[in-house]
């Protein structure tokens, strides 16, 4: 695939993704019955995981989104922004973290720390992607949709620079 003069190499299809979903909302709602949960959106990478995995889930979930950010080009920079310093609705919930890759950790952890703080009642974590890099902060997502080799991926969520976020697969930069 090319766009705008760069080329792509697809890494995992529409196709894969779709199921994927499926079969991961399946096992969240089994495991979510019968307790007070909300789904937890890190934005922006998690807008389009987030909203395609919402259609298979029961419809009286409930969902807050919070606007994280710690990269900057192709590197985590570090510097997590965007926790807010109080969460009312959340306290004693049951709540989902739902991210589009885990790679270092680093914004998992801090996101599981600030909700643990708030007082809810349990944190699990569900990822699109787990990329095999040597992880930085120790976080486990309970979900991992695909573990992928460590490669920089965009599409489906993901961005480079803003840009690329809406491609409907997750693919790489053929440099």
């Amino acid at each position: 695939m090319t766009i705008s003069s760069k080329k792509f190499k697809t890494v995992i299809s529409q196709k894969k993704i779709k199921a994927k979903n499926k079969e991961l909302a399946r096992s969240i709602s089994k495991y979510y019955q019968d307790k007070d949960w909300v789904l937890l959106g890190l934005m922006s990478g998690s807008l389009y995981f987030l909203g395609d995995l919402l259609r298979h889930l029961p419809e009286e979930t409930r969902v807050e989104t919070w606007k994280i950010s710690s990269y900057q080009g192709k590197k985590s920079t570090g510097i997590i922004s965007g926790i807010p310093s109080r969460a009312p609705s959340l306290k004693n919930r049951h709540i989902l973290i739902i991210d589009d890759i885990l790679d270092t950790g680093c914004t998992l952890s801090h996101v599981r720390n600030a909700l643990i703080q708030f007082d809810v009642a349990s944190v699990q974590i569900c990822v699109l992607l787990s990329n095999k890099v040597k992880r930085t902060h120790p976080v486990k997502a309970r979900w991992i949709g695909f573990t992928i080799p460590p490669r920089f991926v965009l599409g489906y969520g993901l961005d480079f620079e803003g840009q690329y976020r809406g491609l409907p697969e997750i693919v790489e930069l053929i440099p």
